[in-house]
């Protein structure tokens, strides 16, 4: 397969940015799950686990990376206190995971600068749309997204 000039640096870029992006995140303080490191937790249907309340205090984000559904990115509300926001990390311009910068209560996508607010609505194109959003229940200092049954 050969490969055209534009479509090369198109993937070099995605893959330059995301790399980036991971090293963004991993240098913020961010607990990092995956179906691996997941305790046995109460199961609730139609709720799916992401982290604890504990967790999110300690580390200020979670970010959920479970291979049998889509990552979740959670954060503590900036401008609600007790609340949590949890978003699909993944940009909907180019598919970059954005990090969260608390410095500055956005998200943002590392390889072509869309910018979400701390709700994930869109701030900054080239992105059209915002971040897609789940509801966060919590249940004995566990942290659940609503999901599909």
């Amino acid at each position: 397969m050969k490969l055209h000039r534009s479509q090369l640096l198109k993937y070099l870029g995605l893959v330059l940015g995301t790399t980036i992006g991971a090293i963004a995140i991993a240098k913020r303080k961010t607990l990092f799950l995956t179906s691996s490191s997941k305790k046995p937790l109460p199961q609730f249907p139609g709720k799916r686990w992401i982290g604890t309340q504990k967790d999110l205090e300690q580390f200020g984000q979670i970010f959920n990376q479970d291979i049998t559904c889509e990552p979740v990115l959670a954060i503590a509300n900036p401008q609600q206190n007790n609340t949590v926001i949890a978003v699909d990390p993944t940009c909907p311009h180019h598919q970059c995971q954005v990090t969260w910068r608390r410095d500055r209560d956005r998200f943002i996508c590392p390889c072509h600068g869309s910018i979400f607010d701390s709700e994930g609505n869109l701030l900054t194109e080239p992105a059209t749309q915002g971040l897609k959003r789940y509801q966060v229940t919590i249940i004995e200092n566990g942290l659940y997204i609503e999901t599909a049954q």
